[in-house]
């Protein structure tokens, strides 16, 4: 019964480190972005999102915003923190798919593999796009 009870408390102790493992990764998750509800025509060149989106008067507007901290990492699509995105130096069939970010990514070994990430925090403000603060 004793070893029973030892790895009882094993398991609850994992589980509970999942759990707070899990809720420190929810408390750094950044927003979703809400443009796509309100932009049509979103695409990518370089590294600017472009789209033509909604004004609160009902027409249509083109804008771009930099996607800043981007690196292809190994064929992933990874945010980094650094200023200015790279990941286009070494991506290539480079898309936007509402707030979704798709690219065919060059490996260290030199394949390539398909790769996305989630664009976080951008949101059209009377037709802008801009960052959510």
């Amino acid at each position: 019964m004793k070893a029973a009870s030892g790895v009882l408390t094993s398991v609850m102790g994992v589980a509970a480190f999942v759990l707070l493992a899990a809720g420190a990764s929810a408390a750094r998750a950044q927003p979703a972005s809400t443009f796509q509800n309100s932009c049509t025509d979103t695409h990518i060149r370089g590294a600017l999102l472009m789209a033509r989106c909604r004004r609160m008067d009902g027409g249509w507007r083109g804008t771009s915003i930099e996607i800043p901290g981007v690196e292809n990492i190994d064929g992933q699509l990874r945010f980094t923190g650094i200023p200015r995105s790279n990941f286009q130096l070494s991506c290539e069939h480079i898309q936007a798919f509402g707030s979704t970010l798709s690219a065919v990514c060059r490996r260290r070994d030199g394949s390539w593999g398909e790769s996305s990430i989630q664009i976080p925090m951008i949101e059209n403000i009377n037709g802008e796009l801009r960052y959510r603060r």
